[in-house]
């Protein structure tokens, strides 16, 4: 009888532990995929940004070239597109850096987060193995 009750909670212990493995690496897929989403977003908004930049300083000095008086008070639509590139470029180089260093980290807990039974030939009975 004692035999038959220890089994029991073994077996419920490592059902319990398995489906506790199931919720941690569902939590950990989800803030991988999060932190891709982060790198994959923060790559293109640098690339768009160091376009629109590049293409905002090319037109400003070219508007610059024809306004040949010194009373250019007022912002063009050059100096906005400038401006507006360089915010995509400051924005986007740190949401691909911390995405990329986030999504190394989440990728190496899930790969050592494992739990299972394990047997060995070594020894006689059932282990349960948490490896961290």
């Amino acid at each position: 009888m004692k035999a038959i009750t220890v089994l029991f909670f073994i077996s419920l212990i490592s059902i319990q532990s398995i489906a506790q493995e199931n919720q941690d690496i569902q939590f950990y897929q989800k803030k991988l995929q999060k932190y891709q989403n982060m790198q994959t977003g923060g790559i293109l908004l640098s690339a768009i940004g160091s376009i629109v930049f590049v293409l905002g300083a090319r037109q400003m000095a070219d508007t610059n070239q024809l306004i040949e008086d010194g009373s250019n008070d007022k912002i063009t639509s050059s100096e906005i597109v400038t401006g507006a590139g360089a915010v995509m470029l400051g924005i986007g180089i740190p949401l691909a850096i911390i995405g990329s260093n986030q999504e190394k980290k989440y990728k190496r807990t899930i790969q050592t987060l494992s739990v299972g039974v394990s047997t060995s030939c070594q020894c006689k009975g059932i282990a349960l193995t948490f490896k961290f």
